[in-house]
């Protein structure tokens, strides 16, 4: 499955294009929610649905910005990212939204991030 970046990494034309296209269609977060973020856990992509706290790059020590290695999120799909929902589970509501039955804090995601330039400078993590 490929993922593609936030709104707010893409360059401005390309982003205020989706945008409109999001608005057009009535839903405002449609490119992040249902098209750009896959939910649940995963390896590499490009992260999550922000929530507690505003996007903001993670950087490493050595100033390059790192990527998204591994996710774990406290569900497969919600409320805000219904297209996400497995066919054979449509009309379950969320009964099976979190099939791995973690709950990350208070419902969030959790990433561990690496840096590009060398494996062995310090991984960070965040949640959001």
């Amino acid at each position: 499955m490929t993922e593609y970046p936030n709104t707010e990494n893409l360059p401005g034309p390309l982003a205020k294009r989706i945008l409109d296209w999001a608005n057009r269609q009535d839903l405002s977060s449609a490119y992040n929610w249902n098209v750009a973020f896959a939910p649940g856990w995963k390896v590499m992509g490009h992260g999550g649905i922000w929530g507690i706290i505003d996007p903001h790059p993670i950087m490493c020590g050595c100033g390059a910005e790192q990527l998204p290695l591994f996710t774990a999120s406290s569900g497969e799909f919600d409320g805000g990212t219904g297209s996400w929902q497995p066919v054979e589970e449509a009309g379950t509501e969320y009964r099976h939204s979190d099939p791995v039955e973690v709950t990350i804090g208070r419902g969030y995601t959790l990433q561990l991030y690496y840096c590009p330039e060398s494996e062995r400078h310090t991984s960070c993590t965040e949640m959001f």
